[in-house]
C-alpha cells in the first residue's frame, strides 16, 4: 500500500493546556535491510493533547509502548514491540491512565530518543499496548492508528515541518468562529489522488476546552484530493468552536497523508 506522511500542526492564540497528552509516531520509512533478513526503519515522534482519549484506565499487565504489525506466515500478521523499552502495567499503578502510563515510558524510559527499530517485513507501527512482547495481530490496542510504512520508489511528503494556525489576540466573543490559514508545501514523486486526516482521526485539534476544526484546500478531512508530481502547496484551516474562557490557548496533532 502507498502511504505518506508528514507534519506537526499546531493552533495557537491568546484568549495553558490541561487536557491529556500523548506521545505519537509522526513518520515510519523503512532505511535498509540486515543479514539476518530483518529490517530497520526510522521514526519521529511528537507528544500531542487529546483531550479525554488519552483517560482511558488502563488494565494491569499490558506492554505500554511502540508496536509494530509484523508479517509471520501465510496471511498471518502479528504485533511486536519495537520500543527500546516498554513499560509494563501493574497493581502499583492502579486507575492510571493510557496517557500516564504512555508519556512515562516516553519520558522516564528513554523512548522520546529513540529514531530506529528492527523488525521483519513490518508494514505499519504506532503507539499502544498489548498483553505481552508479542501479540496475534488484532489482539493490540492502537488508540491513535498505526502509521503505514510508505514502500520506497514511490511517496509524497508535506514539506512544511510545522504548520502554525495563529490566531494573534482576540477577544472572547471573537474566538467563536475564528479561523486561520497557513499554506503548506507538498512533494509527491508520482500523480496521486490522496486524504488528509489527523493521527487522532478526528477532523478537529483538542483545546484545553472547545476545538479547532481543520480543513485543506477548504474542503473537510478524508476527502480526496488531487496531488500532481513535484511541489505544489496546498492550504490548511481552522476554525474555532467552544472557547469560553480567556486566557492563552494552545493545541497541537500531526496531519497525516494517505493514498484515496
Amino acid at each position: 500500500m502507498k502511504s505518506f506522511i508528514l507534519a506537526s500542526l499546531l493552533v495557537l492564540f491568546s484568549l495553558p493546556v490541561f487536557s491529556s497528552k500523548v506521545p505519537v509516531l509522526t513518520s515510519v520509512t523503512f532505511i535498509r535491510h540486515s543479514e539476518t533478513g530483518a529490517s530497520f526503519y526510522g521514526i519521529t515522534q511528537q507528544v500531542i493533547e487529546v483531550g479525554s482519549r488519552g483517560d482511558i484506565v488502563m488494565p494491569t499487565r499490558q506492554y505500554v509502548g511502540i508496536l509494530a504489525k509484523q508479517y509471520d506466515t501465510g496471511t498471518v500478521y502479528k504485533s511486536l514491540v519495537v520500543s527500546d523499552a516498554a513499560m509494563e502495567t501493574n497493581n502499583v499503578y492502579e486507575d492510571k491512565t493510557y496517557s500516564y502510563f504512555s508519556l512515562k515510558t516516553y519520558n522516564d524510559l528513554g523512548v522520546k530518543n529513540q529514531t530506529t527499530f528492527r523488525a521483519t517485513s513490518a508494514s505499519c507501527a504506532g503507539w499502544g499496548y498489548q498483553r505481552a512482547p508479542y501479540v496475534m495481530w488484532g489482539e493490540q490496542s492502537l488508540p491513535f492508528g498505526c502509521t503505514v510504512i510508505p514502500p520506497t520508489n514511490e511517496w509524497c511528503k508535506i514539506t512544511t515541518p510545522e504548520i502554525l494556525l495563529d490566531h494573534g489576540t482576540i477577544t472572547l466573543k471573537q474566538a467563536e468562529g475564528s479561523t486561520a490559514i497557513a499554506n503548506v508545501g507538498v512533494e509527491c514523486s508520482t500523480e496521486i489522488a490522496v486524504t488528509f486526516n489527523l493521527v487522532t482521526e478526528d477532523d478537529y485539534i483538542y483545546l484545553d476546552e472547545g476545538q479547532s476544526q481543520i480543513t485543506v484546500n477548504n474542503q473537510p478531512l478524508n476527502t480526496s484530493v488531487n496531488m500532481s508530481k513535484g511541489s505544489s502547496s496546498l492550504t490548511v484551516k481552522d476554525l474555532l468552536t467552544g472557547v469560553t474562557t480567556e486566557g492563552f490557548h494552545t493545541g497541537s496533532s500531526v496531519l497525516v497523508m494517505m493514498p484515496y
